[in-house]
């Protein structure tokens, strides 16, 4: 079961946040961890991912001679309102718990 508490979170603060392009990129690369943790039944990979996510964007003060800060990137706005939606109910509310896919639980079964 993945426990997505605090994930809608750091995805909603990101969007109204500026970073440099290559902070972006990686950023990209969270949200793409967090998409595969959600999909897996990973709670752990997942809560690994949105503490990953916050931290990326605490870590925005721009260095001297650093590129610029800019909006987010279409790629990633997408990818980013894509989990918006997986984590979110049909009221807005953010979904609290999710059964791992049967396939994660026929895995787990035969491991015991």
């Amino acid at each position: 079961m993945v426990i997505a508490d605090g994930g809608l979170a750091p995805l909603r603060e990101a969007l109204g946040v500026r970073l440099t392009l290559r902070s972006w990129e990686r950023f990209g690369i969270l949200v793409g961890s967090l998409e595969a943790a959600w999909s897996a039944g990973d709670d752990v990979g997942f809560t690994n991912s949105v503490e990953r996510l916050d931290l990326a964007l605490r870590k925005r003060a721009a260095r001297l001679g650093e590129e610029p800060a800019v909006p987010m990137t279409q790629p990633v706005r997408e990818r980013v309102n894509r989990m918006i939606h997986v984590l979110t109910d049909a009221s807005g509310e953010e979904i609290r718990r999710r059964e791992a896919p049967p396939e994660a639980s026929a895995t787990a079964d035969a491991g015991s």
